[in-house]
Protein backbone atom coordinates (compact mmCIF):
# COMPACT_ATOMS: atom_id res chain seq x y z
CA UNK A 1 0.00 0.00 0.00
CA UNK A 2 1.09 3.38 -0.62
CA UNK A 3 2.08 5.70 2.29
CA UNK A 4 0.14 8.96 2.16
CA UNK A 5 2.77 11.90 1.45
CA UNK A 6 2.49 13.19 4.90
CA UNK A 7 3.09 9.84 6.25
CA UNK A 8 6.36 9.18 3.75
CA UNK A 9 6.96 12.97 4.53
CA UNK A 10 7.19 12.20 8.48
CA UNK A 11 9.84 9.07 7.85
CA UNK A 12 12.01 10.18 5.19
CA UNK A 13 12.15 14.00 6.47
CA UNK A 14 15.95 14.34 6.71
CA UNK A 15 16.44 13.08 3.22
CA UNK A 16 13.85 15.63 2.20
CA UNK A 17 15.72 18.39 4.09
CA UNK A 18 19.40 17.25 2.46
CA UNK A 19 17.43 17.77 -1.22
CA UNK A 20 15.74 20.94 -0.01
CA UNK A 21 19.05 22.34 0.34
CA UNK A 22 20.38 21.11 -2.98
CA UNK A 23 17.63 22.88 -4.67
CA UNK A 24 18.43 26.20 -2.92
CA UNK A 25 21.99 25.87 -3.89
CA UNK A 26 21.57 25.47 -7.35
CA UNK A 27 18.42 28.22 -7.53
CA UNK A 28 20.56 30.65 -5.19
CA UNK A 29 23.58 31.93 -8.35
CA UNK A 30 21.05 31.98 -11.13
CA UNK A 31 19.41 35.16 -9.21
CA UNK A 32 22.75 36.54 -10.74
CA UNK A 33 22.40 35.68 -14.09
CA UNK A 34 18.29 36.18 -14.64
CA UNK A 35 17.18 38.52 -11.72
CA UNK A 36 19.38 40.90 -10.11
CA UNK A 37 21.80 41.64 -12.97
CA UNK A 38 18.45 42.36 -15.08
CA UNK A 39 17.51 45.04 -12.57
CA UNK A 40 21.01 46.52 -12.30
CA UNK A 41 21.00 47.39 -15.84
CA UNK A 42 18.35 48.68 -16.06
CA UNK A 43 19.10 51.12 -13.40
CA UNK A 44 22.29 51.64 -15.28
CA UNK A 45 20.50 52.84 -18.19
CA UNK A 46 20.07 50.36 -20.59
CA UNK A 47 17.58 48.96 -23.25
CA UNK A 48 15.25 45.93 -22.87
CA UNK A 49 16.52 44.47 -25.74
CA UNK A 50 20.22 44.88 -24.17
CA UNK A 51 19.21 43.00 -20.67
CA UNK A 52 17.64 40.23 -22.73
CA UNK A 53 20.50 39.79 -24.76
CA UNK A 54 22.94 40.01 -21.80
CA UNK A 55 21.15 36.80 -20.52
CA UNK A 56 22.40 34.73 -24.07
CA UNK A 57 25.50 34.19 -21.56
CA UNK A 58 23.18 31.70 -19.88
CA UNK A 59 23.45 29.31 -22.37
CA UNK A 60 25.86 27.67 -20.35
CA UNK A 61 23.25 26.34 -18.40
CA UNK A 62 22.47 24.41 -21.98
CA UNK A 63 25.62 22.79 -22.62
CA UNK A 64 26.51 21.81 -19.73
CA UNK A 65 25.36 17.91 -20.50
CA UNK A 66 29.41 18.38 -22.99
CA UNK A 67 31.36 18.71 -19.95
CA UNK A 68 28.78 16.23 -17.31
CA UNK A 69 30.82 13.06 -18.28
CA UNK A 70 33.74 14.65 -16.63
CA UNK A 71 31.47 15.23 -13.39
CA UNK A 72 30.28 11.48 -13.29
CA UNK A 73 33.70 10.17 -13.93
CA UNK A 74 36.62 11.61 -11.96
CA UNK A 75 37.31 12.74 -8.45
CA UNK A 76 40.08 14.37 -6.53
CA UNK A 77 41.77 15.79 -3.20
CA UNK A 78 40.62 13.08 -1.53
CA UNK A 79 36.61 13.94 -2.18
CA UNK A 80 34.05 11.64 -3.92
CA UNK A 81 33.11 12.61 -7.46
CA UNK A 82 29.53 14.92 -6.24
CA UNK A 83 31.28 16.76 -3.75
CA UNK A 84 34.47 17.68 -5.25
CA UNK A 85 32.63 19.62 -8.12
CA UNK A 86 30.36 20.85 -5.36
CA UNK A 87 32.96 22.61 -3.58
CA UNK A 88 35.27 23.28 -6.54
CA UNK A 89 32.31 25.19 -8.22
CA UNK A 90 31.47 27.43 -4.75
CA UNK A 91 34.51 28.32 -4.22
CA UNK A 92 35.03 29.83 -7.96
CA UNK A 93 31.60 31.36 -7.96
CA UNK A 94 32.02 33.22 -4.50
CA UNK A 95 35.36 34.44 -6.22
CA UNK A 96 33.61 35.86 -9.56
CA UNK A 97 30.82 37.54 -7.33
CA UNK A 98 33.38 39.52 -5.38
CA UNK A 99 34.67 40.67 -8.54
CA UNK A 100 31.70 41.38 -9.91
CA UNK A 101 31.37 43.79 -6.30
CA UNK A 102 34.09 46.18 -7.58
CA UNK A 103 32.21 46.59 -11.17
CA UNK A 104 30.56 49.46 -12.21
CA UNK A 105 28.50 48.56 -14.56
CA UNK A 106 28.17 51.75 -16.67
CA UNK A 107 31.51 52.31 -17.22
CA UNK A 108 33.11 48.85 -17.47
CA UNK A 109 30.28 46.51 -18.42
CA UNK A 110 32.69 44.26 -19.98
CA UNK A 111 34.14 43.38 -16.77
CA UNK A 112 30.52 42.50 -15.09
CA UNK A 113 29.99 40.27 -18.24
CA UNK A 114 33.55 38.49 -17.54
CA UNK A 115 32.00 37.89 -13.56
CA UNK A 116 28.78 36.72 -14.67
CA UNK A 117 29.87 34.18 -17.51
CA UNK A 118 32.61 33.00 -14.86
CA UNK A 119 29.90 32.30 -12.30
CA UNK A 120 27.20 30.86 -14.90
CA UNK A 121 29.46 28.53 -16.23
CA UNK A 122 30.20 27.44 -12.83
CA UNK A 123 26.93 27.32 -11.57
CA UNK A 124 25.59 25.09 -15.18
CA UNK A 125 28.37 22.82 -13.80
CA UNK A 126 27.21 22.95 -10.43
CA UNK A 127 24.15 21.82 -11.20
CA UNK A 128 25.12 18.40 -13.00
CA UNK A 129 26.72 17.34 -9.63
CA UNK A 130 23.23 18.67 -7.98
CA UNK A 131 21.05 16.71 -9.99
CA UNK A 132 22.52 13.60 -10.28
CA UNK A 133 23.08 13.56 -6.25
CA UNK A 134 19.60 14.46 -5.83
CA UNK A 135 18.80 11.44 -7.67
CA UNK A 136 21.50 9.19 -6.34
CA UNK A 137 20.52 9.96 -2.18
CA UNK A 138 16.63 8.07 -3.08
CA UNK A 139 16.90 4.21 -3.72
CA UNK A 140 16.52 2.96 -7.00
CA UNK A 141 13.37 1.32 -6.37
CA UNK A 142 11.46 3.70 -4.64
CA UNK A 143 9.34 5.87 -7.05
CA UNK A 144 8.08 7.69 -4.58
CA UNK A 145 10.82 9.17 -3.01
CA UNK A 146 12.51 10.17 -5.96
CA UNK A 147 9.05 11.86 -6.98
CA UNK A 148 9.07 13.67 -3.28
CA UNK A 149 12.70 14.57 -3.94
CA UNK A 150 11.75 16.06 -7.34
CA UNK A 151 9.16 18.30 -5.44
CA UNK A 152 11.42 19.45 -2.41
CA UNK A 153 14.14 19.98 -4.59
CA UNK A 154 11.84 22.38 -6.72
CA UNK A 155 10.92 23.85 -3.65
CA UNK A 156 14.38 24.35 -2.85
CA UNK A 157 15.55 25.89 -6.05
CA UNK A 158 12.47 28.75 -5.45
CA UNK A 159 13.80 29.28 -2.41
CA UNK A 160 17.62 29.98 -3.31
CA UNK A 161 16.24 31.99 -6.00
CA UNK A 162 12.92 33.54 -5.36
CA UNK A 163 14.24 34.87 -1.68
CA UNK A 164 17.88 35.13 -2.87
CA UNK A 165 16.55 38.00 -5.39
CA UNK A 166 13.65 39.27 -3.00
CA UNK A 167 16.61 39.59 -0.30
CA UNK A 168 19.28 41.62 -3.04
CA UNK A 169 16.16 43.67 -3.86
CA UNK A 170 15.28 45.36 -0.83
CA UNK A 171 18.73 45.76 0.07
CA UNK A 172 19.54 48.01 -3.03
CA UNK A 173 15.92 49.65 -2.51
CA UNK A 174 16.83 50.10 1.16
CA UNK A 175 20.52 51.52 -0.15
CA UNK A 176 18.51 53.92 -2.56
CA UNK A 177 16.39 55.65 0.09
CA UNK A 178 19.62 56.39 2.10
CA UNK A 179 20.91 58.32 -0.90
CA UNK A 180 24.12 55.84 -1.95
CA UNK A 181 24.36 56.51 -5.90
CA UNK A 182 23.08 53.31 -7.74
CA UNK A 183 26.40 51.79 -9.18
CA UNK A 184 27.50 51.64 -5.31
CA UNK A 185 24.30 50.42 -4.12
CA UNK A 186 24.58 47.27 -6.53
CA UNK A 187 28.14 46.46 -6.13
CA UNK A 188 27.84 46.64 -1.97
CA UNK A 189 24.40 43.76 -2.49
CA UNK A 190 26.54 41.84 -4.79
CA UNK A 191 29.40 42.02 -1.77
CA UNK A 192 27.35 40.87 0.62
CA UNK A 193 24.90 37.86 -0.88
CA UNK A 194 28.66 36.41 -1.86
CA UNK A 195 28.68 34.90 1.77
CA UNK A 196 26.08 32.62 0.76
CA UNK A 197 28.64 30.34 -1.22
CA UNK A 198 30.69 30.58 2.01
CA UNK A 199 28.04 28.62 3.35
CA UNK A 200 26.79 26.49 0.66
CA UNK A 201 30.65 24.92 0.23
CA UNK A 202 30.14 24.28 4.69
CA UNK A 203 26.87 22.45 4.01
CA UNK A 204 28.96 20.30 0.47
CA UNK A 205 31.50 19.25 2.70
CA UNK A 206 29.17 18.82 6.04
CA UNK A 207 25.49 17.10 4.86
CA UNK A 208 26.46 14.84 1.70
CA UNK A 209 29.79 12.64 2.74
CA UNK A 210 28.85 9.09 1.14
CA UNK A 211 29.17 5.86 2.60
CA UNK A 212 32.61 4.21 2.07
CA UNK A 213 31.19 1.75 -0.65
CA UNK A 214 28.88 4.51 -2.54
CA UNK A 215 32.53 7.05 -2.66
CA UNK A 216 34.30 3.78 -4.16
CA UNK A 217 31.84 2.78 -6.84
CA UNK A 218 32.07 5.29 -9.17
CA UNK A 219 34.41 7.78 -9.82
CA UNK A 220 38.40 7.35 -10.17
CA UNK A 221 41.12 9.66 -10.08
CA UNK A 222 42.48 11.31 -12.94
CA UNK A 223 45.92 10.75 -12.11
CA UNK A 224 45.37 6.76 -11.54
CA UNK A 225 43.11 6.30 -14.94
CA UNK A 226 45.16 4.81 -17.99
CA UNK A 227 43.87 4.82 -21.30
CA UNK A 228 45.75 3.38 -25.02
CA UNK A 229 45.18 6.74 -26.58
CA UNK A 230 42.82 9.65 -26.57
CA UNK A 231 39.94 7.73 -28.72
CA UNK A 232 39.82 5.22 -26.05
CA UNK A 233 39.67 7.65 -23.51
CA UNK A 234 36.76 9.63 -25.07
CA UNK A 235 34.87 6.83 -26.49
CA UNK A 236 35.02 6.17 -22.48
CA UNK A 237 34.23 9.15 -20.97
CA UNK A 238 32.28 10.90 -23.10
CA UNK A 239 30.21 8.29 -25.55
CA UNK A 240 29.45 5.84 -22.59
CA UNK A 241 26.57 7.78 -21.12
CA UNK A 242 24.80 8.83 -24.31
CA UNK A 243 25.07 5.44 -25.87
CA UNK A 244 23.12 4.00 -22.67
CA UNK A 245 20.71 6.80 -22.73
CA UNK A 246 19.74 6.07 -26.27
CA UNK A 247 20.02 2.26 -26.55
CA UNK A 248 17.47 2.06 -23.02
CA UNK A 249 14.92 4.39 -24.75
CA UNK A 250 15.47 3.97 -28.72
CA UNK A 251 16.58 6.61 -30.75
CA UNK A 252 13.16 7.63 -32.38
CA UNK A 253 11.56 7.88 -28.88
CA UNK A 254 14.06 9.42 -27.51
CA UNK A 255 14.61 12.57 -30.73
CA UNK A 256 10.41 13.05 -29.81
CA UNK A 257 11.47 13.62 -26.35
CA UNK A 258 14.16 15.63 -26.21
CA UNK A 259 12.38 17.71 -28.83
CA UNK A 260 9.85 17.72 -25.99
CA UNK A 261 11.76 18.93 -23.56
CA UNK A 262 12.97 21.61 -25.37
CA UNK A 263 9.42 22.88 -26.17
CA UNK A 264 7.91 22.54 -22.76
CA UNK A 265 8.55 25.28 -21.33
CA UNK A 266 9.39 27.95 -23.79
CA UNK A 267 6.50 30.00 -23.13
CA UNK A 268 7.14 30.04 -19.50
CA UNK A 269 11.11 30.89 -20.49
CA UNK A 270 9.82 33.96 -22.55
CA UNK A 271 7.78 35.20 -19.45
CA UNK A 272 10.23 34.97 -16.76
CA UNK A 273 12.93 36.71 -18.85
CA UNK A 274 10.73 40.02 -19.19
CA UNK A 275 9.26 39.49 -15.91
CA UNK A 276 10.84 42.30 -13.36
CA UNK A 277 11.97 44.16 -16.72
CA UNK A 278 7.68 44.80 -17.12
CA UNK A 279 7.03 45.00 -13.34
CA UNK A 280 8.67 48.00 -13.60
CA UNK A 281 8.22 49.32 -16.85
CA UNK A 282 4.90 49.29 -15.65
CA UNK A 283 4.84 50.99 -12.60
CA UNK A 284 5.92 49.02 -9.67
CA UNK A 285 8.86 49.68 -7.27
CA UNK A 286 11.35 47.79 -6.57
CA UNK A 287 10.19 46.59 -3.14
CA UNK A 288 6.35 45.86 -4.75
CA UNK A 289 8.31 43.39 -7.10
CA UNK A 290 10.24 41.70 -4.12
CA UNK A 291 7.46 41.64 -2.06
CA UNK A 292 4.54 40.49 -4.64
CA UNK A 293 7.07 39.18 -7.30
CA UNK A 294 9.48 37.42 -5.00
CA UNK A 295 8.36 36.82 -1.61
CA UNK A 296 4.69 35.89 -2.30
CA UNK A 297 5.71 33.71 -5.40
CA UNK A 298 8.17 32.11 -3.38
CA UNK A 299 5.80 30.92 -0.47
CA UNK A 300 3.06 29.51 -3.25
CA UNK A 301 5.39 27.79 -4.93
CA UNK A 302 7.63 26.11 -1.86
CA UNK A 303 4.53 24.74 -0.64
CA UNK A 304 3.07 23.15 -4.14
CA UNK A 305 6.20 22.40 -5.44
CA UNK A 306 6.78 20.12 -1.79
CA UNK A 307 3.35 17.74 -2.78
CA UNK A 308 3.22 18.06 -6.25
CA UNK A 309 5.85 15.43 -7.11
CA UNK A 310 3.56 12.81 -4.86
CA UNK A 311 0.43 14.13 -7.27
CA UNK A 312 2.11 14.11 -10.43
CA UNK A 313 3.53 10.50 -9.33
CA UNK A 314 -0.08 9.60 -8.96
CA UNK A 315 -1.54 10.98 -11.90
CA UNK A 316 0.91 9.66 -14.41
CA UNK A 317 3.52 11.55 -16.24
CA UNK A 318 1.78 12.16 -19.42
CA UNK A 319 -1.30 13.29 -17.67
CA UNK A 320 0.60 15.42 -15.43
CA UNK A 321 2.39 17.31 -17.84
CA UNK A 322 -0.27 17.74 -20.23
CA UNK A 323 -2.47 19.05 -17.08
CA UNK A 324 0.41 21.37 -16.17
CA UNK A 325 1.16 23.01 -19.88
CA UNK A 326 -2.17 23.74 -20.31
CA UNK A 327 -2.75 25.73 -16.81
CA UNK A 328 0.55 27.14 -17.37
CA UNK A 329 0.05 28.69 -20.51
CA UNK A 330 -3.41 29.81 -18.86
CA UNK A 331 -2.28 31.75 -16.22
CA UNK A 332 0.42 33.79 -18.48
CA UNK A 333 -2.87 35.61 -20.05
CA UNK A 334 -3.51 37.15 -16.88
CA UNK A 335 -0.29 39.03 -16.96
CA UNK A 336 -1.93 40.65 -20.26
CA UNK A 337 -4.36 42.00 -18.40
CA UNK A 338 -2.03 43.48 -15.79
CA UNK A 339 -0.36 45.06 -18.45
CA UNK A 340 -3.97 46.36 -19.69
CA UNK A 341 -5.35 47.48 -16.33
CA UNK A 342 -1.95 49.07 -15.06
CA UNK A 343 -0.04 48.77 -11.84
CA UNK A 344 -2.58 47.06 -9.10
CA UNK A 345 -1.31 45.53 -6.49
CA UNK A 346 -4.02 43.46 -5.68
CA UNK A 347 -4.05 42.01 -9.28
CA UNK A 348 -0.08 41.90 -9.36
CA UNK A 349 -0.57 39.87 -6.45
CA UNK A 350 -3.59 37.45 -7.72
CA UNK A 351 -0.96 36.96 -11.19
CA UNK A 352 1.45 35.81 -9.45
CA UNK A 353 0.24 33.11 -6.84
CA UNK A 354 -1.86 31.67 -10.11
CA UNK A 355 1.13 31.50 -11.68
CA UNK A 356 3.21 30.20 -9.28
CA UNK A 357 0.52 27.21 -8.71
CA UNK A 358 0.71 26.25 -12.15
CA UNK A 359 4.66 26.82 -12.58
CA UNK A 360 5.23 24.54 -9.49
CA UNK A 361 3.00 22.03 -10.87
CA UNK A 362 4.17 21.78 -14.43
CA UNK A 363 8.42 22.18 -13.14
CA UNK A 364 7.51 19.10 -10.84
CA UNK A 365 6.10 16.90 -12.93
CA UNK A 366 8.68 17.68 -15.69
CA UNK A 367 11.93 17.38 -13.35
CA UNK A 368 9.55 13.76 -12.07
CA UNK A 369 9.43 12.75 -15.31
CA UNK A 370 12.95 13.09 -16.94
CA UNK A 371 14.11 11.72 -13.34
CA UNK A 372 12.53 8.41 -13.97
CA UNK A 373 14.92 8.12 -17.45
CA UNK A 374 17.98 8.26 -15.18
CA UNK A 375 18.08 4.77 -14.71
CA UNK A 376 22.06 4.23 -15.12
CA UNK A 377 23.20 5.58 -11.82
CA UNK A 378 27.05 5.77 -13.78
CA UNK A 379 25.50 8.17 -16.07
CA UNK A 380 23.15 9.93 -13.63
CA UNK A 381 24.74 13.38 -14.03
CA UNK A 382 25.45 13.07 -18.05
CA UNK A 383 21.69 11.73 -18.55
CA UNK A 384 19.64 14.35 -16.20
CA UNK A 385 22.10 17.47 -17.60
CA UNK A 386 21.48 16.30 -21.69
CA UNK A 387 17.69 16.27 -20.60
CA UNK A 388 17.27 19.11 -18.87
CA UNK A 389 19.30 21.28 -20.94
CA UNK A 390 17.00 20.97 -23.53
CA UNK A 391 14.96 23.19 -21.73
CA UNK A 392 17.57 25.67 -20.46
CA UNK A 393 18.81 25.89 -24.28
CA UNK A 394 14.91 27.08 -25.34
CA UNK A 395 15.05 28.95 -22.03
CA UNK A 396 18.85 30.82 -22.27
CA UNK A 397 18.69 31.18 -26.08
CA UNK A 398 15.33 31.53 -28.11
CA UNK A 399 14.02 33.54 -24.66
CA UNK A 400 17.11 36.00 -24.76
CA UNK A 401 15.27 37.63 -27.92
CA UNK A 402 12.35 37.81 -25.80
CA UNK A 403 12.94 41.71 -25.71
CA UNK A 404 13.71 42.12 -29.31
CA UNK A 405 10.43 40.48 -30.54
CA UNK A 406 8.06 42.55 -27.81
CA UNK A 407 9.32 45.91 -29.27
CA UNK A 408 10.06 45.05 -32.53
CA UNK A 409 7.80 42.62 -33.35
CA UNK A 410 4.92 43.30 -31.91
CA UNK A 411 4.59 47.07 -31.45
CA UNK A 412 6.26 46.93 -27.75
CA UNK A 413 3.20 45.35 -26.74
CA UNK A 414 3.05 44.05 -23.40
CA UNK A 415 -0.41 42.17 -23.74
CA UNK A 416 0.36 40.70 -27.27
CA UNK A 417 3.08 39.58 -25.86
CA UNK A 418 2.13 37.66 -22.72
CA UNK A 419 -0.93 36.02 -25.07
CA UNK A 420 2.03 35.16 -27.42
CA UNK A 421 3.67 33.14 -24.79
CA UNK A 422 0.32 31.15 -23.58
CA UNK A 423 0.06 30.06 -26.92
CA UNK A 424 3.96 28.73 -27.32
CA UNK A 425 2.86 25.71 -24.97
CA UNK A 426 0.42 24.16 -27.78
CA UNK A 427 3.52 22.06 -29.96
CA UNK A 428 4.88 20.38 -27.02
CA UNK A 429 1.47 19.07 -26.08
CA UNK A 430 0.60 17.73 -29.38
CA UNK A 431 3.51 15.95 -29.33
CA UNK A 432 2.98 14.72 -25.74
CA UNK A 433 -0.18 13.44 -26.66
CA UNK A 434 1.38 11.48 -29.69
CA UNK A 435 4.35 10.12 -26.61
CA UNK A 436 1.92 9.16 -24.47
CA UNK A 437 1.31 5.56 -24.56
CA UNK A 438 5.17 5.33 -24.65
CA UNK A 439 5.53 7.36 -21.29
CA UNK A 440 3.53 5.62 -19.98
CA UNK A 441 4.87 2.81 -20.48
CA UNK A 442 8.15 3.31 -19.44
CA UNK A 443 6.95 5.31 -16.25
CA UNK A 444 8.27 3.07 -12.91
CA UNK A 445 5.44 1.88 -11.23
CA UNK A 446 4.75 2.63 -7.73
CA UNK A 447 5.67 0.94 -4.53
CA UNK A 448 3.21 -1.38 -4.01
Amino acid sequence: MQQSSVALFRTQWPLMGRIFLLGMMSGYPQIFVFSLVAVWLKDAGYSLSAITAFGAISLFYAFNWTLAPLLDRYRALGLDRRRFWLISMQAIMLLACLVAAMVNAQAALWALVVATLILTFCSALQDVAIDALRIELTPKDRNDLLSMGAGFATAGWYTGFSLGGALGLEIVDALKQQAVPVELAWRQVYLYMSGFFVLAMILSWRLYRPSKQASDEFGVDPQTEQFADIKQWFQSVFLRPFKALFSSHGVQFALMLLLFVFLFKLGEAFLGRTAIVFYKDIGFSDSEISRYGKIIGWVVMMVLSMFSGVIAARMGSWKALMFGGIAMAATNVLFAVLAWIGPKTWFLAFSVVADQITTAFATVAFVVFISTLCTDRRFTGTQYALLASLASFSRMLLASSSGYVKEHWLNDSWVLFFIITALMVIPSLVLLYFMRDRVVSIERPGDS
